[in-house]
């Protein structure tokens, strides 16, 4: 399990960042405070309040499929 931080600033980069994680061959949970959402469901993306950073969780270990995602992280 890997945990980064990530910021998506517009609807355009929702919809890139949902086809990019539905393409991922694991399954990635987004987190902010105590609500954790599926990161492959569109409406679980919405529901959180993305004009903050999230928490973003991969179901595993290849660094690879985390690097897919270095354009949204926030270090």
């Amino acid at each position: 399990m890997i945990k980064k931080k990530i910021h998506i600033n517009t609807i355009d980069d929702i919809k890139r960042f949902n086809q990019a994680v539905i393409s991922a061959d694991c399954d990635i949970d987004l987190t902010h405070g105590r609500y954790t959402v599926d990161a492959k469901s569109l409406m679980g993306i919405m529901t959180l309040d993305l004009t903050k950073t999230v928490g973003i969780v991969f179901h595993t270990d290849n660094l690879e499929t985390v690097n897919n995602f270095s354009e949204w992280f926030v270090e």
